[in-house]
């Protein structure tokens, strides 16, 4: 997982006194959100963090969107969850087939994972 790897490297500056307590609290903070394009945010070490990883809550969001950022999830964590999806964007989903988003949905859940 890159965003550990990140973390463990700040961690290790900070114990070998190459950066000081406040600049590890910056690169720390820095490295918990990430934009993709203009209005989409995603917590990528969220599950370092809390141990629940991040879930993209699809209900009021754009098809396309969706898509971009459950790739930039799968990209950087391995796997990525959607929820609330509408039954159209699952429909999109199971014809486009996908390579990086496999679709496992019970009928009352809307859970893509």
């Amino acid at each position: 997982m890159k965003g550990s790897m990140e973390i463990k490297k700040i961690l290790n500056d900070l114990i070998n006194c190459n950066i000081t307590i406040d600049e590890a609290e910056t690169l720390l903070k820095i490295h918990q959100i990430e934009k993709i394009e203009r209005k989409i945010k995603i917590d990528i070490n969220r599950e370092l963090r809390t141990g629940i990883p991040e879930v993209v809550y699809a209900r009021n969001k754009d098809f396309e969107d969706i898509i971009l950022t459950l790739k930039e999830i799968v990209e950087k964590n391995g796997i990525g969850f959607a929820t609330k999806l509408k039954h159209r964007d699952i429909l999109k989903l199971k014809e486009e087939k996908n390579d990086i988003i496999d679709t496992a949905k019970e009928e009352f859940s809307m859970i893509l994972i």
